[in-house]
Parts: C-alpha cells; structure tokens; sequence
C-alpha cells in the first residue's frame, strides 16, 4: 500500500507566534508616539502652571507695595481728614504701660504685681 505524503505546512502555533510578533511590531510606535504626546501636553502644562505661578507672585508683590503705602501715617491721616473722623493719636493719659516681668520673678516683682492688681492701678508707675 502506497502511503500517502502529507503537505508540511507551517503548524498553526507558528502562525498565531508570526501574528503576535507582527502586532507587536505594530503597536511599539504607536505607544511611543503617545507617550512622546502626553510628555509635550506635561511640558505645555507645566509651563502654563509656572506662568500663572510668576503672575500670582508679581500680583502679590504689588499688593504688599500697596498694603505698607496704606498703613504709612501719612495715608492714614488722608484718610481721616477725607472722611472727616475726628479720631487722633491717644492721649498721655490714655496709654497703659504694662511692666515686663522678669523670666524668674521675685518675691518683691510678685508682692508688687499683686498690690497694682488689687488696688486696680493698671500699670501706672
């Protein structure tokens, strides 16, 4: 009996491996044109961000220069005399000098403090 010759082909696990490679090869560069993509859009951001950073920095420093010229005396006293309040500085009289105590006080610092707290001089020497 005559045997009859099969074909050789190629077996179908070297064709799903020939596949996987092909796919492969067709994937890497489109992943790495993405990621280049999303780098560019970070960098664009990024650089967005520190803009937005300087004009918040140059917007406070402006702010401080306008804060210290609005508590000098002399725009204060414009303001007053502008809104026509009859407020000036405090009278001798009317300000309280509170002694410092020492960092240990002693019997004497103690007895003292105490005496102007119960006769209700506030500080007054």
């Amino acid at each position: 009996m005559a045997r009859k010759e099969k074909k050789t082909g190629l077996p179908t696990n070297w064709l799903i491996l020939i596949g996987v490679v092909c796919l492969f090869l067709a994937a890497a560069p489109c992943g790495y044109v993405w990621n280049k993509k999303q780098i560019h859009d970070l960098g664009v951001q990024i650089r967005t961000y520190e803009t937005q950073l300087e004009d918040a920095k140059l917007k406070r420093q402006a702010m401080d220069r306008i804060w210290a010229g609005m508590l000098s005396h002399a725009y204060l006293e414009d303001q007053v005399k502008r809104l026509h309040l009859e407020i000036g500085p405090p009278q001798l009289d009317q300000i309280i000098r509170l002694p410092e105590m020492p960092a240990t006080p002693t019997p004497q610092d103690e007895k003292r403090y105490a005496h102007h707290a119960a006769s209700g001089e506030e500080g007054r020497d």
